[in-house]
């Protein structure tokens, strides 16, 4: 056997190559196991067929010796030293005989593993070997009849010939030159040749240049000299110029006039793709980063990767012959491993995930898929499985971060809603309420815009720190974002635990905030709603309590507040108030009232107060008292300003037109967030040079309260 037929005889010793052979598409290679002492353990289908046997049970237990030629060929096997990755396996050929008494001839690799079993692959060969002994005898047969009697083979050579054309392989006859003298038709296909191509030709000319050209006189020597010559090579076809592989076997013609080499070449390209693809799935059950297992029928361990053991921490060796439930956990009852084998019974297939156990004891979550693979054997199960510890770690922490609030690590808004639904469900089993405390931190804003937000960053954690201790163990301390938090009381029985808490938080903001070297005073306003009380559902009960906190900053902040549905009714009259003004001021119902200022000495007037106020277009006048401190606080007062002053300046262009305000000063009310707008100034020039009046007869003053 050729050092490249011992290279492909030898390149997979898996424990189950049955399964792995099944996955590649059956590829006939025969697979067996015996045990110390030489008797069959395990055979595969192909095995059983290239001996002829429809089922294993006739071969199982038995001495494999008893099936040879040679007998003690098992016994040399036997004697070779144990390897773990099948480095010192045995390769060569062999002769067996099949179930008919019939023989066969098989390329072998045998590896003894450690425990003494022998793992084996068979490659049948008998189909070649038949046709070399047909060929020899055909050969033997014309020498004999054309010995003495042929002047010249080649000028009489019908009978060589019709041997040429008979057989599957391409044939090529070749002086000890390599100067072809003939080949048949079979060649002339597998080479994309035409006989011009052949004729006197090199038969160089038909392989690769990666061949050891260099080898072939050494080759041709040997034939001739009687040896049949076998070795893997590389041919190339004339028409494309593509190589393939090819399986060569060389022997001696004797001639009358001198001897020839006849050369038979066999196509090997699909066997090569063959045992590429073992080998690549091979290399795949080695390398893969999930973890592999292979088990018979009854759920015993046959074989494992190394990412198993990576896993697991279970080595090849500790699991071998195990049963997958050294893995098992005590997560999951029995009806889950129940549901597992049902489904693997009816549909062949499972998958989901899983808690199992490393050898260290430590319980790990993991993604398991399970098949099974059917055969004309025992059935076989594959299961691979990856761990998805870090995957479930990800998970928490995207769950934790979605309920907490970075900056202070407390729960948030949304961890906040769902304990108060669980607060709820259990008041209304129990008939308690649950008590919902608004915190937000007075002037909180000014701290921000003097300080920075770095300074009320730190002031909020240090506000979440001095608050924790205020809570129990069944409550709820939460922040809902900027300076507000929220303290939810899971069961209240009397409604003085709400304010006593209330005044406890107010106690600790008595306290300064040291922060980066300076004290900062603070105080807190805190709103007070219950459920059911004050709402039916956690959205409600949380605008109570903002709504109670309002009202605790509206009486001097730094106090709490209890919710009442006035403040509710409030609010809305002010959401709808706030509506109905950004109308107004696009139909202009908002228009100047004209205050004089009088003389007391003369009688005479000699100025006017501008003064806004809003007629509905049903006629209705709303007080100022009512809508100013509105606009103030929803920012409305600069665009209301603006359309204001352009209706003063008009109507005083037009008084000026009819001589009535001539040397009349005008004053208009201005608002502070006017002021504070860096294009107060230009809009105000721009709207009198519209108007064309002059900048000097008018006067702006901040009022002191609504007018």
């Amino acid at each position: 056997m050729t050092r490249e037929q011992e290279r492909l005889a030898g390149q997979s010793c898996l424990l189950d190559m049955e399964s792995l052979v099944h996955l590649v598409g059956q590829a006939g290679i025969g697979v067996f196991v015996l045990d110390a002492r030489g008797r069959v353990l395990q055979v595969n289908a192909a095995w059983l067929a290239m001996f002829g046997y429809a089922e294993p049970g006739p071969v199982l237990g038995r001495p494999l010796a008893e099936l040879l030629e040679d007998a003690a060929l098992v016994d040399s096997w036997l004697g070779q030293e144990p390897s773990a990755g099948c480095e010192l396996a045995h390769v060569g050929e062999l002769r067996f005989r099949r179930a008919d008494a019939s023989t066969g001839h098989a390329l072998y690799t045998v590896c003894r593993k450690p425990g003494g079993r022998l793992e084996g692959l068979l490659v049948d060969v008998s189909a070649r070997a038949r046709a070399e002994e047909r060929l020899r005898a055909e050969v033997a047969r014309r020498e004999s009849e054309l010995e003495g009697a042929a002047r010249d083979l080649l000028r009489y050579k019908g009978g060589l010939r019709t041997l040429l054309e008979n057989t599957r392989e391409a044939v090529f006859v070749h002086d000890t030159d390599g100067r072809i003298v003939d080949v048949n038709d079979e060649m002339l296909r597998m080479y994309g040749a035409t006989a011009d191509d052949v004729r006197d030709a090199d038969v160089t000319r038909f392989m690769s240049e990666d061949n050891p050209i260099q080898d072939l006189p050494g080759f041709w020597a040997r034939a001739l000299r009687g040896e049949v010559v076998t070795f893997p090579w590389i041919g190339r076809r004339q028409d494309d110029g593509r190589e393939f592989p090819v399986e060569v076997v060389l022997r001696a013609i004797a001639m009358q006039e001198g001897q020839l080499v006849l050369a038979n070449a066999r196509d090997m390209t699909e066997a090569v793709k063959a045992r590429e693809q073992l080998e690549l799935f091979g290399k795949v059950f080695e390398n893969a980063l999930e973890g592999i297992t292979i088990t018979d029928a009854s759920g015993t361990i046959l074989s494992v990767n190394p990412a198993f053991t990576a896993i697991t921490g279970y080595s090849a060796e500790e699991a071998l012959g195990q049963n997958p439930r050294i893995l098992r956990s005590d997560r999951h009852d029995r009806g889950f491993y129940r549901g597992m084998w049902q489904a693997l019974i009816r549909r062949g297939r499972w998958e989901g995930e899983i808690w199992n156990r490393r050898k260290s004891g430590e319980v790990y979550p993991e993604w398991l898929s399970i098949s099974s693979i059917p055969g004309k054997g025992q059935a076989r199960y594959i299961a691979v499985f990856h761990d998805i510890t870090e995957m479930k770690n990800k998970e928490r922490q995207i769950l934790y971060q979605a309920n907490h609030d970075p900056l202070t690590g407390l729960p948030n808004r949304l961890a906040v809603r769902e304990r108060l639904e669980l607060a709820a469900a259990r008041a209304n089993r129990t008939g308690n309420r649950v008590a919902a405390l608004f915190v937000d931190l007075d002037d909180f804003r000014n701290v921000n815009d003097a300080l920075g937000h770095a300074v009320g960053d730190e002031i909020l954690v240090e506000m979440a720190r001095r608050l924790e201790p205020l809570v129990s163990g069944g409550d709820t301390l939460a922040r809902l974002g900027s300076d507000e938090f929220v303290i939810l009381l899971g069961s209240v029985g009397d409604e003085s635990e709400a304010a006593q808490l209330a005044e406890r938080v107010a106690k600790h903001m008595h306290r300064p905030f040291r922060v980066r070297g300076q004290e900062i005073f603070l105080s807190a306003s805190i709103g007070i709603a219950y459920y059911p009380d004050d709402g039916a559902d956690p959205d409600e009960v949380l605008k109570s309590a903002d709504l109670a906190m309002s009202r605790a900053k509206e009486l001097g902040k730094n106090t709490y507040s209890l919710y009442t549905p006035q403040m509710n009714e409030r609010v809305n009259r002010r959401i709808r108030l706030e509506g109905d003004m950004r109308r107004g001021m696009m139909r202009h119902e908002f228009e100047p009232f004209y205050q004089p200022k009088i003389d007391v000495r003369t009688g005479r007037v000699t100025g006017m107060e501008a003064l806004i106020r809003w007629r509905r277009a049903d006629g209705a006048l709303v007080s100022p008292g009512e809508f100013i401190p509105l606009a103030e606080e929803t920012g409305l007062i600069v665009p209301l300003g603006e359309q204001f002053n352009f209706s003063v300046a008009g109507q005083m262009r037009e008084m000026r037109a009819l001589g009535l305000a001539e040397g009349l000063a005008v004053s208009i009310n201005v608002s502070p967030r006017q002021f504070q707008q860096h294009n107060f100034v230009p809009l105000l020039r721009a709207t009198l040079e519209a108007s064309g009046l002059p900048r000097r007869p008018s006067r702006w003053k901040s009022p002191k309260r609504p007018s």
